[in-house]
């Protein structure tokens, strides 16, 4: 049994095809309509193109007629551009069906016909117009007008039906809305075939049906699916966003969520919630009514919701609940159950993972809470500019980013270079900062560095301060004479003996008379140093001119009042 082609069950269209360029144009653009079409004649002296009402158009056609030329399909505002673009007019497609081993020989009546069938068998309505253009086929689909805003719109439904035509060979490239086509009557100079209409409807579709169709004979979501998808993410994404509940809610604002919770809940075991979890759950449902219902519809609600959550709990439990949500609401706020939702999920069970895939609101482990806290801080501080620890160093880090790769050296090598352009640039900055830093600090600083120049500055700063001190004269305290022959200067002088030839040293300086109170302890001539406290001149042993003293030192050069103190050499007893 020979069976038929599909081609023979292709339907054809029931209006007469009008084949005059006139009428062509009258119907692809009609009057009072934004923006006119677009004309382009492919001359001897070059493209000449025209953008005018179709009326002036149709006046002087003929003269177009004699030359290749082409119609837009949209209409413009002047020239024919997608910024001066005033309406979109069809949806369109170029086949360049010679160009595919499947229809190389085939007529364009033959492929006309193969397209048609495939367009009823994906239910995709019948095109307004075929039409012939010498060397391949134009199909276009008439629309009612759409503004130039919905461009991007128009451009999903082209690319979708490239896509249901590339076996047809479907011109990629002819989804722009200022693509032309030929005028019927001209003739193609590729083929020398005469460009006509071969079958037409000039019915115009509404576009988003349209679109829908072709959508679903590609496999792509029509515009309403695709709404809803989109409705449906964005509510998941808020249900599982991190702080999507606000804090300070009221108790019904709360139960309401918990009771949300709850049903996702049941929903998760199915529309049944196991045995063991059956009046829990449902006392917890009531709890949640309790907040959000008025008394008048508690029980019936409770009632409804043990009958399809929990069939298999008896009536007398279920009515001990429904008593309790009533005496609760007759006695009011203080005799409602309050419940955290880190508890709920505790007695119904509800784990950490569980609480993130269903995307539960408020009834969650304490763990799952904290690691919600933790993705809202995160967010919150990558809002402000921050980073994580792995992308700072990727930024910043010599390690991470391997400088000496790129100049082909070695780890060390680079190093190392890196350190001889510092020290070369260290000494100037060195010597300009120690030029305005005190000597003390420098004295300091140079017990920390190897440096030769800092330990010649502190040599030279301790010469000068020795020579400074050694050419002053000593203080004489007012406050203590120095009577030599005194009984209390020689018993001082035989106890600092007696302890001295002990080993104690120390012990000699306290033998010395203490000093006055109110003596200011440094003196105004020589500074902080010690050795020059009048408080404590005499608890310093100094060696001058090869002599010691318990007490101060006498430079050879002082008048004689001033060496009227005690001497004694070092290892003697008794007075001088």
């Amino acid at each position: 049994m020979k069976h038929s082609p599909s081609t023979d069950f292709a339907q054809t269209s029931q209006f007469p095809t009008v084949t005059s360029p006139e009428d062509y144009l009258r119907r692809l653009h009609p009057e009072r309509m934004r923006g006119n079409p677009s004309l382009l004649m492919l001359g001897d002296k070059g493209p000449i193109s025209e953008c005018a009402p179709t009326e002036q158009i149709c006046a002087v056609l003929p003269v177009w007629l004699d030359d290749t030329s082409y119609a837009s399909l949209n209409r413009f505002y002047g020239r024919r551009t997608n910024k001066n673009l005033a309406q979109l007019n069809a949806v369109y497609l170029d086949l360049d069906f010679h160009t595919r081993s499947q229809w190389a020989g085939k007529s364009a009546s033959h492929v006309q016909m193969a397209f048609q069938t495939s367009l009823n068998a994906a239910a995709i309505p019948t095109p307004s117009i075929y039409l012939h253009t010498g060397r391949g086929l134009a199909v276009i689909w008439l629309i009612n007008p759409l503004p130039a805003k919905a461009q991007k719109r128009w451009q999903g439904a082209m690319n979708a039906v490239i896509k249901f035509a590339a076996r047809f060979g479907a011109d990629p490239a002819c989804k722009d809305a200022a693509r032309v086509f030929r005028i019927p009557g001209t003739i193609n100079e590729k083929s020398g075939t005469e460009v006509r209409v071969s079958d037409a409807t000039w019915y115009r579709h509404d576009f988003d049906k349209l679109a829908d169709k072709i959508y679903a004979a590609v496999g792509q979501p029509t515009r309403a699916q695709l709404k809803a998808r989109q409705t449906a993410s964005a509510n998941r994404k808020q249900s599982k966003a991190v702080g999507a509940m606000p804090k300070g809610l009221t108790a019904p604002q709360r139960f309401t969520k918990i009771r949300q919770d709850l049903e996702d809940i049941k929903r998760h075991y199915g529309g049944r919630i196991p045995a063991g979890l059956r009046n829990t759950w449902l006392h917890m449902y009531s709890v949640c009514l309790t907040h959000c219902t008025p008394s008048s519809n508690i029980a019936a609600e409770i009632e409804a919701q043990a009958a399809d959550a929990t069939p298999g709990l008896g009536p007398t439990e279920v009515a001990g609940i429904i008593r309790a949500a009533e005496k609760a609401i007759e006695t009011g706020f203080e005799a409602k159950y309050l419940y955290g939702g880190d508890t709920i999920a505790e007695l119904l069970g509800i784990s950490a993972e569980v609480a993130q895939r269903l995307g539960l609101m408020i009834v969650m482990p304490t763990q799952e809470r904290s690691r919600r806290n933790a993705v809202a801080e995160e967010k919150r501080r990558r809002a402000k500019g921050a980073v994580s620890r792995g992308e700072y160093l990727n930024q910043n880090s010599i390690e991470e980013q391997k400088p000496w790769e790129g100049l082909n050296q070695s780890r060390a090598t680079w190093y190392r270079h890196r350190a001889k352009a510092k020290a070369a640039a260290q000494p100037v900055e060195d010597i300009a900062q120690e030029e305005n830093t005190d000597a003390a600090v420098r004295l300091v600083r140079c017990r920390y560095k190897g440096n030769q120049r800092f330990r010649a500055i502190a040599r030279d700063e301790q010469s000068v301060l020795e020579a400074s001190r050694a050419a002053q004269p000593p203080l004489r305290d007012p406050a203590r004479p120095p009577a030599r022959g005194s009984k209390e200067n020689r018993e001082c002088e035989r106890q600092a003996g007696t302890r001295k030839e002990k080993g104690t040293r120390e012990n000699s300086f306290r033998a010395s008379p203490p000093p006055l109170r109110g003596r200011p302890e440094t003196n105004p001539t020589h500074g902080s140093d010690p050795r020059w406290d009048s408080g404590s001149a005499t608890r310093h042993t100094e060696e001058q001119n090869g002599r010691r003293s318990c007490h101060r030192v006498i430079p050879p050069g002082a008048a004689p009042e001033d060496r009227n103190v005690l001497h004694r050499p070092t290892g003697s007893r008794g007075p001088a």
